[in-house]
């Protein structure tokens, strides 16, 4: 809804918002942290054969990731 009114009053010509990016970074590192302590080993593993390749899976995409930005970052 915000972003609805935000738009308006842009496309309006009244008001022209611009937010710092500068914070986002460190907030988006607190947030993915939170969601990782919120994580339980001992559910994960009771769940089941399917979480654990859904986490291998989750695990290996991470590394190809992180190993194809080294490699166009070099």
């Amino acid at each position: 809804l915000l972003s609805l009114v935000l738009s308006g009053l842009r496309a309006g010509g009244w008001l022209d918002l611009k937010f710092d990016s500068g914070p986002r970074d460190v907030l988006l590192l607190v947030f993915f942290a939170s969601l990782g302590f919120g994580a339980h080993l001992g559910r994960l593993l009771s769940a089941g054969k399917d979480t654990l390749i859904i986490c291998a899976a989750v695990l290996l995409a991470i590394v190809a990731q992180n190993a194809v930005g080294v490699g166009v970052a070099t």
